[in-house]
Formats: C-alpha cells, structure tokens, sequence
C-alpha cells in the first residue's frame, strides 16, 4: 500500500493543471508517507456547503464543469 502511494504520488507530480493541486514531493515523516502539496487558503466544499447551503443552479454546473475538466486531464495524462 505505501509503495502504491508512492507511485500515485509521483503520478500526481507530473500533472500540471489549474484544477489539480500541485504535488511536490513524496515523504515520509515519522514513518508515515505523506504528499507534499501546495498549501491553499480558503474554504472546503463542505464549508462553503454548511455556511450557504445549496449552490445556484448555475454555479454548481460552473464548479462540476471545472471538475470534469480537471479529471479529463488526468485521465488523458495516464
């Protein structure tokens, strides 16, 4: 399991997309693997969904067009 998240680790790094967080190294601390990833500020889905409840129509398809997009790119990047 922890080679495989290596390896899915260093997959990640290779992807370079503005809806993919980027992946700078694959580490281990105190025995534990972990990612190194850029550090973003601001509020989780689950946040934004607690504070405002349900998204407009329109932004929701606005936010699930940016997703699609960003798994389209991995999936075609292998």
């Amino acid at each position: 399991a922890v080679e495989r998240f290596r390896r899915e680790g260093r997959t990640a790094a290779a992807l370079q997309h503005p809806g993919i967080v980027s992946v700078h190294d694959v580490a281990t601390v105190d025995g534990t693997p972990v990612l190194v990833q850029d550090f973003l500020d601001g509020k989780s889905l689950r946040d934004c969904l607690a504070a405002e409840g349900k998204f407009a129509p329109r932004d929701a398809a606005a936010l699930a067009a940016q997703v699609a997009d960003a798994l389209d790119y991995a999936h075609r990047a292998g």
